[in-house]
């Protein structure tokens, strides 16, 4: 995630940018693991995460927690592209701020 993320946060933000900067994920966006070792070198960020339910099994929450949850600790996380159609799939709305 690191390095052309970061040279393009620096480029805009040289350039005037203001807009906090959303970082999504690996496989599709729904991948943060890598945040965990290496997060971006860029103050003011957030990251992005895509809850599709094929991306993850049940449980849900536990898989989610591990796969990009986590992040919330530290750093901002929206949830986007929210894929669920699934009668039984949960509320995307379990706060991973702990």
């Amino acid at each position: 995630m690191e390095g052309l993320m970061e040279e393009l946060i620096k480029t805009i933000r040289a350039n005037g940018g203001t807009a906090v900067p959303l970082v999504a994920g690996f496989d599709f966006g729904y991948d943060l693991k890598p945040v965990a070792d290496a997060p971006l070198n860029a103050e003011g960020i957030g990251y992005v995460a895509h809850p599709y339910p094929m991306k993850a099994k049940q449980p849900w929450e536990s898989n989610w927690t591990h796969d990009w949850g986590f992040v919330a600790d530290k750093y901002p996380v929206i949830l986007t592209e929210i894929g669920f159609l699934e009668p039984e799939a949960p509320a995307v709305t379990t706060d991973y701020r702990r």
